[in-house]
């Protein structure tokens, strides 16, 4: 896959800006939204980017930036940025028709020795983490639960149809907006993997974050694998996939 890419949608606006290149996205002054990460050798950042468009209306995005922080797998001996794998990521979410975050700028290079990598995403300031949700999960209208449960399970529905799993399945890596012609977002996609052992792997992810929604009450933790699996049914019956969900529940909840 292609080491740089500039969305159609937003390649005129970061020329408008002066940022269509690598060294002047590397460039700028800006203020990360949390502490930088210093492991594996390197380091990577967060920070937001907030542009005008012609309209004059701003436009949001997060920008990423890291230097020798890399990730090493049997592909890739020599090691690559970790961006690398989030960005053929979102692409694959993209083919696959799995709402996630949208990508808006990748490249990389090498600059005295170091691998350097910048990704920038659309920003989802219309939507709010499940984390959120979860939080206050007693005090929400009934109408937002239950809109809540069928689109988050239809998501990972089509996540897992896909034949894909998400490996980091928590609340605060799905966003959602019940309004939105796409209700429901998963974030942070570096560890998604094409599945291997299809059920064992889907069930692992449903347990990950059913088992931090930990709000949920019964009724509707089984309204939930009802919503997903009408979207995926895993060639097996809908009884096996909840016995062996409620098996693994029950194992985990002994071991603690």
């Amino acid at each position: 896959m292609t080491r740089s890419y500039c969305s159609e949608a937003f390649h005129a606006l970061l020329v408008q800006a002066q940022l269509d290149s690598f060294e002047a996205l590397w460039q700028l002054d800006l203020e990360s939204v949390d502490d930088p990460n210093h492991e594996r050798g390197g380091w990577s950042r967060v920070c937001r980017l907030e542009l005008n468009n012609s309209q004059g209306d701003p436009e949001a995005f997060y920008i990423k930036l890291q230097s020798n922080h890399c990730s090493r797998s049997w592909r890739r001996p020599f090691g690559e940025p970790t961006f690398a794998r989030e960005y053929r990521n979102i692409r694959t979410y993209q083919a696959h028709a799995v709402p996630a975050l949208d990508a808006v700028f990748y490249q990389e290079r090498i600059q005295a020795g170091e691998k350097q990598a910048i990704l920038i995403t659309r920003a989802l300031d219309n939507y709010r983490p499940l984390s959120d949700l979860v939080e206050g999960w007693q005090d929400a209208p009934l109408g937002l639960r239950r809109a809540t449960v069928k689109h988050t399970a239809k998501l990972v529905g089509r996540l897992h149809a896909a034949r894909l799993t998400h490996h980091c399945l928590y609340p605060k890596h799905i966003y959602i907006n019940t309004e939105l012609n796409e209700p429901a977002r998963l974030i942070d996609l570096e560890k998604t993997r094409t599945q291997l052992l299809r059920k064992r792997e889907c069930v692992a992810d449903l347990a990950a974050l059913l088992r931090r929604w930990k709000t949920l009450e019964d009724e509707e933790r089984m309204r939930f694998l009802t919503h997903y699996l009408k979207v995926n049914d895993l060639n097996i019956s809908s009884e096996a996939l909840m016995r062996e969900f409620f098996l693994r529940k029950k194992n985990k909840e002994a071991r603690r």
